[in-house]
Parts: C-alpha cells; structure tokens; sequence
C-alpha cells in the first residue's frame, strides 16, 4: 500500500519550488506514489495588464497573444524533472491563487499529500510561513497532509 498514493506538488518556476519538486520527486519514489499533479497557479494580473493594453490595439489587427505560454513552459519543465522517477504526472494550470489552487486539485484528485517550498527567508522572518504555506497548513489539514519543504536560498 503507498503511504501517499497520489500528490499534488505546486510549482511557480522559482528556485525554491523546484527544489520543492525534486523532493517531491524523490518521496513519491520510496512512498509509493501512483501520480504526481504538478499546479501552478495563472498569472492573473498580467493577464489583467495584457488585457489592458490589447483594449488599445485597433479591432481590424488580429492579435492574439498566447498569456498562457510562460506557465506552460514552467509546467513542461516540472514534468521533465519528474520523468526519471517514471512516476506519472498530470499538470493543472489554474487561474487562481496559489493555495486555492493547489487546495481545488488535492480536492479533486484525493490527493493524500501537498507539497510545496519555502521562499527561503532570512533568520528573522523563518518563524512565519509565507502566505501560500501558511493558507495551505491552515486549510488543506482536513483534505491531506502538507509538506512544506524547507530551502535556503
């Protein structure tokens, strides 16, 4: 039997959520891990300054830019670094905060563990945990576990 069957790992391209996922990557290995859901949370207000500026660009020029290329990127990435472990991986791109996020697909999924990095703050801010793991240990404790892996930048 796993011990965490199915996780949900978010990913935002930074350093620390890289690392996040490579341990996470490694847990899935030994836990018996049957799939990996790699999240990343939309962009929402570029997108709201992209929206912005294309109200300027007359109606006859068709132009269509592609906002969500970047987070794709980031998701293919993700799932790159994972395919070592041959653990299967489904990718979610969600508009929406990162904890809400990552809170929806562990719901959706069964998801039996979160797992998310640290932004690797100083000394003096390490005794508070940043928005998006303080929200998860908050709000996900009735829907799985979390783990916020620890990196020092």
């Amino acid at each position: 039997m796993a011990l965490y069957r199915t996780m949900v790992v978010g990913t935002d391209g930074s350093s620390s959520a890289t690392e996040a996922l490579l341990h996470a990557g490694e847990l899935a290995k030994v836990s018996g891990t049957e799939k990996i859901h790699i999240v990343m949370a939309s962009k929402r207000v570029e997108r709201a300054e992209v929206q912005m500026a294309m109200a300027d660009i007359p109606a006859d020029l068709d132009a269509h830019p592609d906002l969500d290329a970047s987070d794709r990127y980031v998701l293919a990435r993700a799932t790159e670094m994972l395919e070592p472990t041959g653990i299967p991986t489904e990718t979610h791109l969600i508009a929406d905060s990162a904890a809400d996020a990552l809170i929806y697909v562990a719901e959706q999924q069964e998801a039996d563990l979160i797992v998310v990095g640290n932004r690797g703050l100083g000394a003096g801010k390490r005794l508070f945990l940043g928005s998006v793991s303080n929200k998860l240990v908050q709000h996900a404790h009735n829907i799985c576990a979390v783990l916020v892996y620890s990196c020092d930048d």
